[in-house]
């Protein structure tokens, strides 16, 4: 059997008894990769896609961006689920608004019951087309402090190894997103300008941290962070090649 957070998730769910522990900051981010074999039943559809949102503790905001392809046509509604587990089916909680097109940004006010699902993991995302109109495309929502306190539990229980165990973190958006930006952006110095983030004429890391904090607030999205356009049009890039 192949291991992964989503068979990591079904073998929990029977093995352990357990919620997420309580976020200790205020903003809980959540990821879920949607593919048509989570649908119940599973579809029969190339299409995939990601979710990528956080949630205010404060302010009980959700926020989230969508994005999806390969679809067999135009979605025709979204949603989010619950209260449900992997594999079982939920009434929508909150509905997305048209229009529809990848990407799909929005927000909303949660309920205290609507939050305490969500960070329990009891949410699901759901892209529904004409073929498919009870779902083409589904994904799980566990925050990825969920994600970690199951990984430890279930190598506490004895359920996984401790080289499960690693594995399973190191392939999480919780630490691979941040280290693949970080890399992003090093490379930018190293490709386009030649030199190290904290070399002459910056001689620290403010523009590194720039950048980074850009790209995080894009979801890694270099397009939308506008990162790699700044740099080829940068001074310093162009100079390389002499005088205009």
């Amino acid at each position: 059997m192949k291991l992964s957070i989503g068979t990591l998730t079904a073998v929990a769910a029977v093995s352990l008894a357990f919620l997420a522990a309580p976020a200790l900051a205020d903003q809980v981010a959540y990821h879920a990769d949607l593919t048509a074999a989570q649908e119940t039943p599973p579809a029969d559809s190339a299409g995939t896609g990601s979710l990528d949102a956080s949630y205010d503790t404060s302010t009980k905001m959700l926020s989230w961006t969508v994005t999806y392809s390969g679809l067999t046509g135009d979605v025709t509604a979204a949603h989010f689920h619950g209260p449900a587990a992997m594999g079982a089916k939920a009434p929508p909680v909150v509905p997305i608004e048209a229009p529809f097109t990848s990407p799909i940004k929005g927000s909303a006010t949660l309920t205290d019951a609507q939050a305490s699902d969500l960070q329990a993991g009891m949410w699901y995302f759901n892209l529904h087309t004409a073929k498919y109109p009870d779902g083409e495309i589904r994904g799980q929502v566990p925050s990825n402090a969920f994600v970690i306190g199951m990984i430890t539990q279930s190598l506490d229980a004895g359920i996984i190894t401790r080289a499960q165990a690693l594995r399973l973190v190191a392939e999480t958006d919780y630490f691979n997103q941040p280290e693949v930006n970080r890399m992003f952006v090093l490379m930018e110095y190293f490709g386009y300008l030649r030199r190290n983030p904290d070399d002459a004429p910056d001689n620290n890391l403010d523009g590194f941290n720039y950048w980074l904090n850009k790209l995080n607030a894009a979801n890694g999205n270099y397009i939308e962070s506008e990162m790699v356009k700044a740099f080829i049009q940068s001074t310093e890039y162009r100079a390389r090649f002499g005088p205009p």
